[in-house]
């Protein structure tokens, strides 16, 4: 349930910086933040949010992919040539590029975040060999 709550309000924040409009939480919303600090403290994690930012845009990306096939498919825009054409053929083509790279930007964002964790795991081993060797 803490989790549904959460992404909601993820959601809302990530909805309202691409629709550019300014965010107001609601005083539920902040009290559900102020008792659960462990997931307060996800807000700020960057690869959480650049992943809701991903999905976003493969969404709008398919979104468009599934509007010029329509479009292509029921030719109801054949008596328009170049209507017709920027809408299956370029929307199309801009679509699949944002799709691509939609799907490119979450394969680097696993490696990244991938490799810090285990960055950050090395880094306490050394510091933890630092220790002992400082109270032998």
């Amino acid at each position: 349930m803490a989790k549904n709550e959460f992404n909601k309000i993820v959601d809302k924040m990530v909805d309202n910086d691409l629709l550019d409009k300014s965010l107001n939480l609601t005083n539920n919303e902040l009290d559900f933040l102020q008792k659960n600090p462990r997931l307060l403290a996800k807000l700020s994690d960057t690869s959480f949010i650049k992943k809701k930012y991903i999905f976003r845009l493969a969404a709008v990306s398919v979104f468009m992919v599934v509007i010029a096939k329509i479009a292509e498919y029921t030719e109801m825009l054949s008596h328009y040539t170049v209507l017709n054409d920027l809408l299956t053929n370029v929307l199309f083509s801009v679509a699949m590029e944002m799709l691509g790279a939609s799907i490119i930007a979450y394969f680097l964002e696993i490696t990244l975040e991938k490799r810090v964790q285990q960055n950050q795991k090395i880094v306490e081993k050394i510091m933890e060999r630092i220790n002992l060797e400082k109270t032998v």
